[in-house]
């Protein structure tokens, strides 16, 4: 439980020096790892609408989309 606290907090902390000016592909980490939870959240539900199901595709989309900019940004840069 105090793990997953942590694991929570830690992303909003990030956000401070992952910022898209000082880190671009920290920056795009944090926006894949928002859709993630969000896809989850999402996919937890037990009972799904209409609504639910179409938040569901966006929000899978959408990290879709951040997967593969991500995918050909690490492909480009050296580290």
């Amino acid at each position: 439980m105090i793990l997953m606290l942590f694991c929570q907090m830690i992303i909003f902390m990030a956000q401070n020096v992952l910022s898209h000016t000082n880190s671009e592909l920290g920056h795009l980490l944090l926006c894949c790892i928002r859709c993630y939870v969000d896809l989850d959240i999402d996919a937890a539900l037990e009972v799904h609408t209409e609504d639910t199901i179409a938040a569901g595709r966006d929000a899978l989309s959408q990290f879709s989309t951040l997967m593969d900019v991500g995918s050909m940004s690490c492909n480009t840069q050296h580290f």
